[in-house]
């Protein structure tokens, strides 16, 4: 093999020039593929309501697109019914038709199941002024980083952007004695007042019996918490697990797992521990790595993402809720699997055996 050239400002150009290429060619393919699902869920929507199209003609579709042309793939029964909802999702909407533009299918798949029009259009500017991986946006929208931004007292650009007035959204006076707050209040009594109301609904939500709050002095009793398995006991699994409007995310992320993610999968799958883990499980607005129903664990592989201030906080967060479930959360980063494999199967035993 040749020694590679030493470096010189005209070849780098050049290189640039390629990659600058690459990238333009890879974008306008992602619009066009982008505005042939659009055009392809317009068909669908417009036969559904003209013609009384059903499952079994999409169906049909997806078999005659298969077998007429077997080297495209993408246009399953599933996906199909996806571009229709993704047509109707939008129709109405074309101020953010140049944002979903720039995004992938993956991308469009998850933010187009959020229920609210404000909510669509938050991830939607975030990923693509942000430049979020699918798993990055993922993280966002699992820690409801759209409703952690309106309730904030230093509102985020994008937040004021898509709805200017939100901050007077919580200063309602009706919403004022629902949080049992005076007029006269700050910001930081009307943020704490919020997270304890919306903890609370979302246990209620769950039929999980409310931990005691540290900040009374109190803390979380395991023992206060119902069993998570399905026998015998009536139990909030149908509540919380696997919701399915998390369907398609668990599904997305099981399909583009890390390498880290897929080299731990290995060692848990097929009970190698003695009891089952399950990936990418859903537990409340959460979709979490790894868990075992059984050792009540959650697994979390953490990469280069979680490193920043605000990514921690999230983790935060989001292993209070676990915990408040009834579960217990252990962490490992990237470097702890690659690097230790076996040092972190041997902790994983031990937790589980501790169980």
């Amino acid at each position: 093999m040749n020694k590679p050239a030493q470096t010189n400002p005209v070849f780098n150009e050049v290189l640039q020039r390629i990659q600058h290429a690459r990238q333009k060619i890879f974008t306008q393919a992602n619009t066009a593929l982008i505005d042939l699902y659009w055009q392809i869920g317009l068909t669908i929507s417009h036969k559904v309501q003209s013609e009384a199209w059903g499952k079994g003609v999409v169906t049909e579709l997806a078999q005659y697109i298969a077998h007429n042309a077997p080297d495209i793939k993408g246009f399953s029964d599933k996906n199909l019914w996806r571009m229709k909802q993704f047509y109707e999702t939008y129709q109405t909407d074309e101020k953010l038709a140049t944002l979903w533009r720039e995004l992938s299918w993956s991308h469009n798949r998850l933010i187009m199941t959020l229920k609210i029009r404000e909510e669509r259009a938050f991830y939607l500017h975030l990923a693509v002024q942000e430049r979020l991986s699918v798993r990055e946006l993922e993280r966002q929208i699992d820690t409801a980083y759209f409703e952690r931004s309106l309730m904030s007292a230093k509102l985020s650009p994008l937040a004021r952007e898509i709805h200017p007035n939100i901050q007077q959204t919580f200063k309602d006076q009706y919403v004022l004695e629902f949080l049992g707050l005076p007029e006269t209040h700050s910001e930081n009594d009307l943020q704490t007042a919020l997270i304890r109301h919306m903890k609370a609904f979302i246990l209620e939500l769950g039929g999980i019996p409310h931990p005691a709050s540290p900040l009374s002095g109190g803390g979380v009793n395991r023992n206060q918490f119902p069993p998570l398995t399905r026998g015998g006991v009536k139990t909030m699994t149908d509540k919380i697990f696997n919701r399915p409007e998390n369907t398609t995310r668990r599904q997305d992320l099981r399909n583009n797992a890390t390498q880290p993610e897929q080299k731990l999968w290995a060692a848990l799958r097929g009970k190698q521990l003695d009891v089952k883990f399950r990936r990418q499980h859903g537990i409340g607005h959460y979709i979490v790595d790894f868990y075992s129903p059984e050792a009540k664990l959650v697994i979390e592989v953490d990469g280069d993402s979680h490193y920043t201030e605000t990514a921690q906080q999230q983790d935060t967060q989001r292993d209070a809720y676990l915990q408040s479930v009834g579960l217990r959360v252990v962490r490992f980063t990237n470097q702890d699997i690659n690097q230790n494999m076996a040092g972190v199967f041997e902790t994983i035993k031990r937790v589980v055996d501790d169980r």
